[in-house]
């Protein structure tokens, strides 16, 4: 069993990269946007995208010191039901944690909002 602090930070790996990634690709739809104002709407979520960037470089420190890695994702799926797998080892042990695609979407909009809204 995973101590709560390493299953959040663990988290915050697989999820912070995804939520820059879904900015980012926004970031670009928005330059080719025809904003009145777009260079005031692309400074402000390129901050955000940053701010991610930074978050996550802290969260693979934080990963490296407690020697957790993370392999991963490996896309699987039952019927329609698809989800991630990623291997995770934590102190010589390995465990699998399984994703499903559905909440990962779901975490990744919530995740994105809390930093559009700080």
């Amino acid at each position: 069993m995973l101590p709560q602090e390493d299953h959040e930070l663990i988290l915050q790996y697989i999820y912070l990269p995804l939520t820059r990634k879904v900015l980012e690709q926004d970031l670009s739809k928005m330059e080719r946007a025809n904003f009145k104002f777009s260079n005031v709407y692309y400074d402000f979520f390129k901050r955000k995208a940053d701010w991610i960037g930074k978050d996550l470089w802290e969260v693979k420190r934080k990963l490296k010191q407690r020697g957790i890695l993370i392999y991963g994702p490996t896309d699987a799926g039952y019927g329609d039901t698809k989800f991630c797998r990623y291997l995770i080892v934590h102190k010589g042990q390995e465990k699998e944690m399984r994703l499903l695609a559905v909440h990962m979407r779901n975490n990744v909009r919530d995740i994105l909002a809390s930093y559009i809204n700080n």
